[in-house]
């Protein structure tokens, strides 16, 4: 017990916090499993954790959480096909290499003489048949 005191400054005997025993589990508790397309699942996970005291709350809270869980998802999905295209990209930039080479030697075969020309084409012959032995 502890003192208190009222409005007029008497003394008054309080209770110290009272005992509420268990608390009260909320009634409303609601199970969701998202299945997405390419067969990944969000599950609201631990939904006793979760639980509401009305069914509006519950399904309100519900959405709140799937959708966070669903952005989070579609964010590792985009990241991941990031990184796969950025592990990609090298490949795709030697055959860009190996096109823009073609297309200024024949630029170059086009605006040369015969005799840079027969050059060029030695040049040529030498690089396809390095790249023949490196297949």
């Amino acid at each position: 017990m502890t003192l208190a005191f009222d409005e007029e400054g008497e003394e008054m005997q309080v209770d110290a916090e009272p005992d509420l025993g268990h608390k009260i589990l909320t009634p409303f508790i609601i199970k969701a499993t998202v299945t997405l397309v390419n067969h990944h699942k969000v599950v609201l996970t631990n939904p006793e954790k979760h639980a509401q005291s009305t069914l509006s709350e519950a399904v309100d809270h519900m959405t709140d959480v799937l959708r966070h869980s669903l952005r989070e998802e579609k964010n590792r999905m985009i990241a991941a096909k990031r990184k796969e295209k950025e592990q990609a990209l090298p490949d795709d930039m030697d055959g860009m290499l190996d096109d823009d080479f073609n297309l200024a030697l024949s630029n170059a075969l086009a605006e040369a003489s015969p005799e840079e020309e027969a050059m060029m084409e030695a040049l040529y012959e030498r690089i396809e048949g390095s790249r023949a032995l490196e297949a």
